[in-house]
């Protein structure tokens, strides 16, 4: 029998893009669409301030999720997060589109929690 090497079925971002969810940052049009596995570590490590609230805190203020943005280390993970899971007219959504569309503090929370619950 010959030595057949199996094929790895990819999904690919614009299959699963068709079930995500739109939301709407900076008065535009985007859709969120689901983590995949591999990345779950993102959420249970401390590589972006995220929006989850825990049983008897407040939530934490907007202008703390500059965090995403000014860290080095937190920057790199969140556009890399921002350009795979988030679309704009088909498009991946890249820093330099974050830049020109002008997001607020507001905007990168509230992308990030539309993230995790489509991720749900």
């Amino acid at each position: 029998m010959a030595n057949k090497k199996e094929e790895k079925k990819v999904i690919s971002l614009d299959t699963i893009s068709k079930i995500g969810e739109k939301i709407t940052l900076a008065n535009r049009e985007y859709t969120v669409v689901p983590i995949s596995v591999g990345d779950m570590y993102i959420v249970t490590k401390n590589l972006l301030l995220l929006p989850i609230k825990i049983k008897g805190e407040e939530e934490i203020a907007d202008y703390l999720y500059a965090l995403n943005v000014t860290d080095e280390e937190k920057e790199k993970v969140f556009y890399e997060i921002v350009e795979k899971y988030l679309r704009y007219e088909k498009n991946p959504v890249t820093k330099e589109l974050v830049e020109e569309h002008n997001w607020t503090f507001s905007d990168i929370k509230n992308f990030l929690k539309a993230w995790l619950k489509v991720s749900d």
